[in-house]
């Protein structure tokens, strides 16, 4: 193992794995990694797909990416809620079409060679006070609903939630224009458009009884992205970063709105895999 990377010798099993991604995930093409956990899939990640735009991917460590067969044995894998295998060796030669498979044991290297490698970036001011802000709500958020995510905050605009579904989760993010305001939203990013449309129309023709639930300030919203045609239903609310009193403000806001959101959402979640996504 090439020195300062932090293991003095080549991963011996699937935890190193997870060691070396953790660390070096941006330089693989990772944005953010919104959680790692004991479920399958092991981790749910974000990548760029445009300027301000984001994706969520589902990712599998394996020591060796041939160990991935046994989650399709045991029909944990559907073919959209897991995209990304990363493994210290590659050894699935016919692995499912549409994973994405990164071998550490040769990209690292790669990595050093090219000089790609960055450095950890120390953390500007406007990312601290977005680690901070989401700290602060997803332990609220965790203390009104145990159990529901394990996920930790980062330093960047947005925070999101999962829900059941894979490519569909609830998320909270700061907007800077045209003035700074805080939505919380059902985000719908499957990567086949023709799913995103399919929960989109379920959701739409239930407007008016979302609307009694949620408020007549809750926005619709299809298609946006633009590799992909995704979905949004959404509450936005306007604050001044600067003035505490509605900083507090905006946060109850922000925490109560995301509790009815789920409260609303996720009873729909079976009713969707099995109705709707499984129809395709």
């Amino acid at each position: 193992m090439p020195s300062g990377l932090g293991l003095d010798y080549s991963p011996v099993n699937e935890q190193g794995v997870v060691f070396l991604f953790s660390k070096y995930h941006k330089n693989l093409g990772v944005e953010a990694l919104q959680c790692i956990r004991d479920i399958f899939p092991d981790a749910i990640g974000r990548i760029r797909v445009g300027r301000d735009q984001f994706t969520e991917v589902g990712i599998e460590f394996e020591y060796k990416s041939g160990g991935f067969k046994e989650h399709i044995k045991k029909h944990q894998y559907d073919g959209e809620n897991c995209s990304m295998i990363v493994c210290w060796e590659h050894d699935f030669e016919d692995a499912p079409k549409g994973l994405e498979i990164i071998e550490l044991k040769t990209k690292i290297p790669d990595l050093l060679e090219t000089g790609k490698l960055r450095k950890a970036k120390v953390l500007s001011e406007k990312q601290k006070q977005y680690l901070e802000f989401y700290d602060e709500l997803l332990n609220m958020f965790k203390a009104r609903l145990p159990n529901v995510t394990e996920q930790k905050a980062l330093p960047q605009s947005w925070c999101s939630i999962p829900i059941g579904i894979s490519g569909v989760h609830l998320e909270w993010q700061v907007h800077q224009r045209p003035s700074t305001s805080l939505s919380v939203s059902l985000d719908i990013e499957r990567q086949k458009t023709e799913d995103n449309e399919k929960l989109f129309n379920y959701f739409k023709a239930q407007e008016d009884k979302l609307k009694k639930e949620l408020g007549e300030d809750l926005h619709f919203q299809y298609p946006w992205g633009k590799k992909v045609r995704w979905a949004r239903i959404y509450k936005r609310k306007a604050f001044s970063p600067g003035n505490k009193a509605e900083l507090e403000e905006i946060k109850k806001w922000g925490l109560e709105s995301m509790i009815k959101f789920y409260a609303t959402f996720e009873p729909h979640v079976g009713k969707l895999k099995a109705d709707i996504l499984a129809s395709k």
